[in-house]
């Protein structure tokens, strides 16, 4: 099973501020959505409720929290219509997405939990041209034996600068 990581990340290592992200570039939402559609996306619970529409249509939406009260008020629907699944940890995500190819989209601490299972194959990165700095942020330093092979040319959308990676371990 192949596991990817899909993140955009600022130059000082935040994917979020105050459960947002911090920036809004069109081309990276069609990026994600572009690599993401048909298949399992794997989120952290916060994550879930930063979603401005739920679920994410035609993908498998997982989450994942610690927290039976919201287990118990989640929703559980078809795998074939790509529904919504609550789990308590990573290892029952995947086996809930076993058969898609599968996202791990955030937020932090669901990005740390992965790399420490080691399960992440591919690296999905949009880096953002920008430093945050926010006591309310969210930071992912991602790991320095990653080996990139492929990077796109510098997009710009308004002020702000940044490129697509792809690398692995």
């Amino acid at each position: 099973m192949s596991v990817k990581l899909i993140a955009a990340i600022s130059k000082n290592g935040v994917i979020g501020v105050d459960n947002k992200l911090p920036w809004h570039i069109p081309l990276d939402l069609k990026w994600f959505r572009m690599n993401t559609n048909g298949a399992a996306v794997i989120m952290g619970r916060k994550t879930w409720e930063s979603l401005p529409k739920k679920p994410l249509d035609n993908r498998m939406n997982i989450v994942v929290s610690r927290s039976s009260k919201m287990l118990l008020g989640g929703t559980t629907s078809s795998i074939e219509n790509h529904g919504e699944y609550w789990c308590h940890t990573i290892t029952e995500a995947l086996k809930i997405s076993s058969h898609l190819p599968t996202f791990i989209i955030g937020g932090s601490e669901l990005f740390h939990s992965a790399l420490l299972l080691d399960i992440v194959d591919v690296f999905i990165i949009t880096h953002v041209d920008i430093d945050i700095e926010d006591e309310n942020s969210s930071k992912f330093r991602l790991p320095g034996n990653r080996k990139v092979f492929w990077t796109s040319k510098t997009q710009q959308y308004k002020d702000l600068k940044f490129h697509f990676e792809l690398s692995r371990i």
